[in-house]
This record gives C-alpha cells, sequence and structure tokens, in this order.
C-alpha cells in the first residue's frame, strides 16, 4: 500500500502493527514518513524519538531519519549528534562522514571539516568520495599542489582515482595534461559507465573553455551514444546547437530533458527560449504558461 502511495488504507495498518507489537521498527518508519509527507514533522519527530528510547541498540533507520529532520529544521546541533551516532554503528560509511563535514562547513568549523576527512582517509585509503571531498577543500584554497597529493595518496590507480586526478589538473589550469588523461580513461576496458560518462563530461569542458565547440560538440554526441539519458551531456549539447542557430537539434536535445525531467523549471524555460529563438513565438508562449501554471 506504501509502494502504492495509497496511505490512508496504510495508516490503520500501521498503527494496527504498532499496537500489537510496540517499537516494530517498519511500523514506526512507515508512520513516521507519512507524518512527514502530511507537514507534521513534529508527529514524526516525536515517534522516533519514542522508538529510539525504547531500543536497546540505536536503529540506524530511526537515527537516520531524525537527523534528516534535524537538518530540515536547521537543527544542525542536533542533527550532528545523531550523525556520530550512526557514525558509531557504521565507522566507514563515507556519506555520514561527508554529512558530518557538511554540517561543520554550514557552521564554520573549517579546520575541523579538514580534520574529519584527512583522519578518515586516512584510516580508509580507498573512500575515494572522502578524499574527492578532500582534494575540492584544497582547490578551493588554491593548493593546487596539495589537492594532487591528496589524489596520489589513493593506494591505487584505478579510472575513478584518474578521473579525480584529471579534474585536479584541469583546475589547476594543466588542460592540456588532462585530456590524454581523459582519453585513457575513456577507453579503459575497467571503467564503468559512469566514469567514462564523467571522462566525455570533462573532455566537452576543456573543449569550451578552449573555444572548440566542434570538438566539444563531438565528446558529447559519443557519450550520448553510449547514455542517451545523460541530461547534463543533453543541456551541454543543446547550448552547443544554439549557439551556431541549428534549432532544429538545440529543440530536440531540450524537448528530451523536459521528458526525463519534468519537475525541472530551468529545463522547460530554457526549451521555450531555445524555440522561441527558432522563431516560433506561439509554441515558446505555450510552453511559458505551462510553466507558470505548474510551478507557480
Amino acid at each position: 500500500l506504501m509502494r502504492k502511495k495509497d496511505y490512508d488504507k496504510a495508516e490503520p495498518l500501521l498503527k494496527e502493527i504498532l499496537q500489537s507489537e510496540p517499537g516494530n521498527e517498519e511500523a514506526v518508519i512507515g508512520l513516521a514518513s507519512l507524518s512527514l509527507n502530511k507537514g507534521k514533522q513534529d508527529e514524526a519527530k516525536a515517534l522516533l524519538e519514542k522508538a529510539l528510547k525504547e531500543q536497546k541498540t540505536p536503529s540506524s533507520a530511526v537515527l537516520s531519519m531524525l537527523s534528516n529532520i534535524a537538518i530540515d529544521s536547521n537543527d544542525m546541533a542536533t542533527a550532528e549528534g545523531y550523525i556520530k551516532q550512526l557514525m558509531d554503528l557504521s565507522d566507514d560509511d563515507e556519506q555520514l562522514v561527508l554529512q558530518l563535514a557538511a554540517i561543520y562547513q554550514l557552521t564554520n568549523r573549517e579546520k575541523e571539516v579538514t580534520e574529519l576527512l584527512a583522519d578518515f582517509v586516512e584510516k580508509h585509503p580507498t573512500a575515494l568520495n572522502v578524499r574527492s571531498r578532500l582534494a575540492e577543500l584544497a582547490l578551493s584554497a588554491g593548493k593546487y599542489d596539495e589537492a594532487l597529493k591528496i589524489v596520489d595518496a589513493a593506494p591505487d590507480n584505478s579510472p575513478k582515482v584518474r578521473l579525480l586526478r584529471a579534474g585536479v589538473i584541469t583546475q589547476s589550469g594543466k588542460v592540456e595534461e588532462s585530456i590524454p588523461m581523459l582519453r585513457s580513461i575513456i577507453s579503459d576496458s575497467e571503467s564503468d559507465k559512469e566514469t567514462v560518462s564523467a571522462a566525455y563530461m570533462g573532455l566537452a569542458s576543456i573543449f569550451v573553455q578552449q573555444n572548440k565547440p566542434e570538438e566539444a560538440e563531438k565528446a558529447l554526441t559519443l557519450l550520448l551514444e553510449r547514455d542517451g539519458d545523460n541530461l547534463q551531456a543533453l543541456f551541454m549539447r543543446s547550448g552547443l546547437f544554439f549557439n551556431k542557430r541549428n534549432f532544429i537539434d538545440a529543440v530536440a536535445d531540450m524537448e528530451k530533458v523536459v521528458k526525463l525531467a519534468p519537475d525541472d523549471p530551468s529545463a522547460h524555460l530554457w526549451l521555450a527560449d531555445v524555440i522561441n529563438a527558432s522563431g516560433d513565438t506561439d509554441a515558446a508562449e505555450e510552453v511559458i504558461s505551462s510553466v507558470i501554471a505548474r510551478f507557480p
């Protein structure tokens, strides 16, 4: 019933389960989710806090929901406490570390962010997402050599690590060095779909910066032949088509973007701009009217 979004029928059943089995975690999570869907955040919070007090061992699912509620309420101190409890249950979870780092950053504790991330990658050298965030912090501070050192400390030379290295080199301004690295990632049989897509996007971005739109378009087209639903690639290629006044293909790419991401107002508006530039003002006005109606 929950999967079918038939919440009115699901709620009494969940309450019945909880009455017969006090503390049933699935029922608690289900009822809390229903309360959140209705905008009753305090009700969901009270239900989860009661369940947490009754549990001998804290539940990661309950803690996770409580931390999300605290973040949504901008109660970062409470969220931090719940995330630290979650980390006690799972000390190798990269996403939890990144969440905690984000809270530190929001509360202007930059030094603690760096220390947290550096300590985690020292204990878990293969934690590439955390290593990537640590390198990003170094880059944002203009410390390119330090960022490269962080990447080079990774224990392997996998396509994902090479992609991260190429990104650091690109941001340091040495784009000519990163181009062959990105091409090697694309041709590497060990590269997964996500990594290959990111390498193609990296190439396209470099070519745009170098004012080589034809090369950028070629890279994006090769990417879309592999991953036809890549929103970022469709958006960028549409812009390239638009710049050379190829409105037919620009519209086609944006229509696909809108189909894949119907809840993104910016996609609809860019489609309207492209249609308007093509000379079909009536169709453009129709798109804009539908956007206003859908996103008042």
